[in-house]
Parts: C-alpha cells; sequence; structure tokens
C-alpha cells in the first residue's frame, strides 16, 4: 500500500534566500565620451556627452575596437530587402567606403558635431556600446556575439544604408532613415532606440540562441521584437533628460 503524504497550505514554506539586488549600473566617467541624442531631436532632446567604458586613445578610426567596426560604405542596399526581408548579402562587406571618422584630441570622439555625416557613424557606435555595457551589467556575464565563431568575432556596423528600415544579423547591424533616399530627415542612425532595438536581438540571441527564419513562428517573432523594444526602452531610461521626462509626465 502506498501512502500519500499531504502538505498542509497553512504549512509555513521555508524562507527564501534573499538575493541582494543588483548594484545600480553607472557610466564610467573616466572612459572614452561620444556624443548621441537619448531621444530625438524632433522631441526637443538636445546631445548629450556619453562616456563608454574603453580607455581614451583605444577607440580605433570608424570608430572601431576589437567587437565592432564601423563602415561608412557607398550606396550599400542592405543585406536585406526592404519589405520581403529577402536576403540579398552576407558580410564581410567587400564594396567601396568612405574613411571613418578619427578620433579627437586625447583619444576622444566628442568634437564630431550633430548634423554632420561624421555624427551618423560615431553615435550608432556609442549606442552599441552603451546598451552592451548595461546589459552586461544587469546579466552579470560577458556578452559574446553568437556569431563570433561562424561569421565574424567583429559586428559590422553600417550606420548610412539604402534603406528605409533597421536591420541586425548574423554578423552586421545596419541603418537606413524612414525618408531614404536623402538620409537627411530623422536617419535611424541618430535614434538611440532604434540602435538599442537592433542591438537587443543580437543581446537576445547571445543569451537565448536563434534559430533559421524559415523555422520561426509568428510567436517566436513577436518575442524578439517584445524582447528588442524591452531592451531598447530600459537602456534609454538609463539617461537623466529622458527619465526626468518620463517622471514629469
Amino acid at each position: 500500500m502506498t501512502t500519500t503524504t499531504w502538505i498542509s497550505s497553512a504549512a509555513p514554506w521555508p524562507a527564501a534566500r534573499r538575493m541582494p539586488p543588483p548594484a545600480r549600473f553607472r557610466f564610467n566617467k573616466g572612459g572614452t565620451r561620444f556624443r548621441l541624442y537619448p531621444q530625438p531631436a524632433r522631441l526637443g532632446f538636445a546631445p548629450l556627452t556619453v562616456h563608454i567604458d574603453a580607455p581614451p586613445g583605444s577607440i580605433l578610426t570608424g570608430p572601431s575596437d576589437a567587437t565592432i567596426q564601423t563602415i561608412d560604405a557607398v550606396a550599400k542596399l542592405g543585406y536585406r530587402k526592404d519589405g520581403t526581408e529577402a536576403i540579398r548579402g552576407r558580410p564581410p562587406y567587400q564594396g567601396r567606403r568612405r574613411p571613418g571618422v578619427r578620433p579627437g584630441a586625447g583619444g576622444h570622439f566628442d568634437h564630431v558635431q550633430p548634423g554632420t555625416r561624421e555624427f551618423g557613424l560615431a553615435a550608432p557606435f556609442a549606442a552599441v556600446r552603451l546598451v552592451l555595457e548595461i546589459w552586461r551589467h544587469y546579466f552579470d556575464r560577458p556578452l559574446r556575439w553568437h556569431f563570433a565563431d561562424t561569421v565574424s568575432p567583429r559586428l559590422e556596423l553600417f550606420p548610412h544604408i539604402r534603406s528605409y528600415n533597421a536591420w541586425s544579423g548574423e554578423g552586421y547591424l545596419e541603418l537606413g532613415s524612414p525618408n531614404y533616399p536623402d538620409d537627411t530627415d530623422d536617419p535611424y542612425c541618430e535614434n538611440f532606440e532604434a540602435v538599442a532595438h537592433e542591438t537587443g536581438h543580437l543581446i537576445m540571441k547571445s543569451v537565448i540562441g536563434t534559430m533559421p527564419d524559415d523555422e520561426k513562428s509568428m510567436q517566436h517573432r513577436a518575442h524578439e521584437e517584445a524582447a528588442a523594444d524591452f531592451i531598447a526602452l530600459l537602456s534609454t531610461l538609463h539617461f537623466e533628460p529622458v527619465l526626468s521626462r518620463a517622471l514629469a509626465q
């Protein structure tokens, strides 16, 4: 005969082990300086000076470092087609390119002026780095590109492509403009949330993995988009002007 032991709902549960709350994320004020818009200028936001966690002088022309290579490609179409999302190319990029942005005095990039093409190169590099730093802090672990062993250890970052969209995928993150081809009205490269969203896709693939596009259900795609939005939203709230306006509203 088997005996079943029932646990009364009134019985006390063992005390849960309390985990200390994560320390507040803080930007490294001794890092390399860049400028970016925490929210679009058309909403009334001014560019901020931000610091990425890298010693001044360690970020090279591009900007580029060991994990991100900014490429100012000439008349590049997206690796994916607008509308159909069909793949039309893959890294490594072999086309024409313009010289990248050079670091200024002391190895910083905050000399680059908003409204210039060069600003559109420097700002998204800083945005990708900052989003990675924020989420490395909360995950409390390194975040390695999910394509590092199959495509390249470096992400190709294209701030100026001929597309109405922004994309990220196996080895790349590329940014068009909602008013292409003139590329001057609120380009995605100057929109921190757009860059953070695409970086969010890459972070989630690093954390939980990915699968071929033709195996992704609608629910899977919806999860990907929601997770990327969540990462972008919380990343943006790390900037005081955005947080202050959100609380005021």
